[in-house]
């Protein structure tokens, strides 16, 4: 197993003109602690990370997208930094999309 931290990415784009309004990333659950940025703004998280430690990892993680930080017609980056402390953890349950 793993303790610490760990980032995932991933790149996308979106067409000019699609629609853009209400869109949510669905992560599910996330073993221990998470923070998500969107293009390099944070728009969530649960749990905390050290020294002021607290779990968040049984949390269905649902964040929305704000559409002012998206870039229509572009290259778009979401990150996530994950942090745990019990071996297995990270991304572990539920649909990612």
């Amino acid at each position: 197993g793993y303790d610490g931290y760990a980032w995932y990415r991933r790149h996308f784009t979106l067409d000019e003109g699609q629609e853009t309004g209400m869109l949510y990333l669905h992560l599910g659950e996330i073993d221990d602690v998470d923070e998500v940025y969107l293009n390099g703004r944070r728009i969530g998280g649960s749990g905390a990370f050290p020294p002021r430690f607290y779990t968040a990892y049984s949390v269905y993680r649902i964040y929305p997208l704000p559409e002012e930080y998206l870039n229509a017609g572009g290259n778009n980056v979401l990150a996530v930094r994950v942090y745990y402390s019990h071996r297995a953890g990270g991304i572990v349950h539920g649909r990612i999309g």
